[in-house]
């Protein structure tokens, strides 16, 4: 599981596919659901409920990755690179040395 998750958070396109299949499947079963009990259900609905989960599950990924994920590892980098050793830039005196 570590590793999936590892995996969603490494790049833009995989944060998109986790979210695009992780949000899909609950949205197409409840809304498979709620148009079988009304009656509307039919092949060509549950093919577009499949594709517009999917969708909406990819918009909800890119959307976590710019706001959450992105901002987060570059934080997580910047302190990796500040324990290996490499030293922060110093900000220059007020004489200009």
């Amino acid at each position: 599981m570590i590793r999936i998750l590892r995996w969603a958070g490494s790049s833009l396109a995989s944060c998109g596919v986790f979210f695009s299949v992780v949000f899909a499947i609950p949205e197409w079963l409840y809304f498979s659901y709620r148009f079988h009990a009304v009656g509307l259900l039919t092949a060509n609905s549950a093919i577009f409920l499949a594709v517009l989960g999917c969708f909406a599950g990819a918009i909800v990924g890119v959307l976590v990755w710019w706001t959450i994920l992105g901002p987060l590892q570059i934080k997580i980098e910047k302190l990796r690179n500040l324990r290996a050793g490499a030293s922060a830039p110093q900000p220059l005196k007020q004489d200009g040395t």
